[in-house]
């Protein structure tokens, strides 16, 4: 039983942690005109997601290799 109580308490106070803990942040490049930009301001019309989404938005794929570079 005590043993029981130990674990619940432990439990207990991870979870706590948590909740406590700010939203994640997202760093997403994405082609202006792609799909990917269409599903991203999806996202971020979403009213509580969960998590920050910071989007790069790039002109074209070559922009996107110098992006993932630096």
């Amino acid at each position: 039983m005590l043993v029981k109580k130990i674990l619940l308490a432990a439990g207990l106070l991870c979870s706590a942690a948590t909740f406590a803990a700010e939203r994640p942040t997202l760093k997403i490049g994405a082609l202006a005109s792609g799909t990917l930009d269409w599903e991203m301001a999806v996202l971020t019309d979403t009213p509580n997601p969960g998590f920050t989404l910071e989007i790069q938005r790039l002109a074209n794929p070559e922009a996107g290799k110098i992006a993932l570079q630096s």
